[in-house]
């Protein structure tokens, strides 16, 4: 999706949390699911301590230069394969998206004993539980149902990219991962087209998104992200 159209699925939202779950789509790369996986407190993992959203609200506060904050993505709350979790990954969150969320938590999130940051439903509900795993898509298509049906009125900008109802939250992902693609391939100098599995860009992206780059069809799923770039490209030059 076009920046302009990633952003109007933001303005449609109904609440700080709806708008949030959008933004970690095409922000972080985020599955439907892995919304569930942003805990408050630290957690530990092989032995290994990581820091929890409510820690990296401190580190924000204390660090006013900071624009990018790591957060450890479980691996439990990740696509893997019968019925297991994936992989784990470190996903990066941008400054201004960490003081949305600080936000939702202030000013939206039931006051909750849940360890989740993403709840199910708006202040007041002190027994609010974790979100569904497909609860970001269910926004989504109520979103894009919406904006669809504004463009078929004339409503939006004409010379936007049309939104098609086969359009899922996963091509949120596809919009990150792609975005990624092209602007490590542009600071190598290298053309889409020229970048193989074993290339720095390519195994970066893959890491971002929490792609295996090894086993026999672990090239298939970053590809799709090359071929995404021409469509981005075709689509920023309307």
């Amino acid at each position: 999706l076009t920046h302009d159209l990633r952003h109007l699925f933001v303005r449609y939202a109904n609440s700080k949390r709806d708008a949030l779950l959008i933004r970690m789509g095409f922000e972080c790369g985020l599955r439907t699911k892995e919304n569930q996986g942003l805990v408050l407190n630290n957690f530990n993992v092989g032995g290994k301590t990581y820091k929890g959203i409510l820690s990296l609200f401190k580190d924000m506060q204390l660090n006013e230069g900071k624009m990018e904050f790591s957060f450890r993505l479980q691996g439990l709350y990740s696509k893997g394969s019968r019925g297991k979790g994936g992989r784990s990954r470190d996903i990066f969150i941008h400054r201004s998206l960490l003081q949305a969320l600080r936000d939702y938590w202030i000013d939206e999130r039931p006051l909750s004993e849940s360890e989740h940051l993403f709840l199910n439903e708006q202040r007041g509900d002190t027994e609010s539980e974790v979100i569904s795993h497909d609860r970001a898509t269910e926004v989504f298509s109520s979103i894009r149902d919406r904006i669809l049906y504004d463009q078929s009125m004339g409503k939006l900008n004409p010379n936007w990219q049309v939104l098609e109802k086969e359009h899922t939250y996963h091509i949120l992902r596809h919009s990150y991962g792609t975005d990624k693609f092209y602007e490590l391939s542009e600071e190598a100098g290298l053309l889409v087209d020229n970048i193989s599995p074993t290339s720095q860009v390519y195994l970066s992206v893959a890491a971002l998104l929490g792609h295996t780059v090894t086993g026999k069809h672990a090239a298939s799923a970053t590809k799709k992200y090359i071929r995404s770039c021409h469509i981005k490209k075709d689509l920023e030059s309307l």
